[in-house]
C-alpha cells in the first residue's frame, strides 16, 4: 500500500476525504500537444537549467515511473494555477511527458 493509498483510507475513515484528494490531487488539466512540444516551447530548456530530463512514457508504464524511478508527471505553466498533464496521442496508448531529476 503507498502511502497515497494510506492517506485517502484514513482521511475517509475520518470524514475528510474529499479535501485530502483536492490537495493531494487537484484534477489537472489534460493536455494533447506534438511530440516536439517540449523543445518547441522551450520547456526542455528550462528544465535542463534546473537538472531534470523530460522523456516521454508510454501511459502503462507511467506509474512504475513515479513508484520506482521517482518520475513526475503534473506541470504548472508560466502564468497559469492549473496544473496540466502533458500527452500525445498515440497507438496504442497515448504518451506522457515525464521528468525527473538528473
Amino acid at each position: 500500500m503507498t502511502a497515497l493509498e494510506i492517506i485517502s483510507a484514513i482521511s475517509g475513515a475520518i470524514g475528510i476525504g474529499k479535501w485530502v484528494n483536492k490537495i493531494i490531487h487537484p484534477n489537472p488539466e489534460v493536455r494533447y500537444v506534438h511530440i516536439k512540444y517540449p523543445e518547441e516551447s522551450g520547456l526542455s530548456k528550462d528544465f535542463e537549467k534546473k537538472s531534470f530530463k523530460l522523456s516521454w512514457c508510454d501511459e502503462r508504464n507511467l506509474q512504475i515511473q513515479i513508484e520506482q524511478n521517482g518520475a513526475k508527471h503534473i506541470f504548472t505553466p508560466p502564468n497559469e494555477s492549473k496544473p496540466v498533464i502533458l500527452k500525445v496521442k498515440s497507438t496504442p496508448r497515448d504518451l506522457v511527458l515525464i521528468y525527473k531529476k538528473t
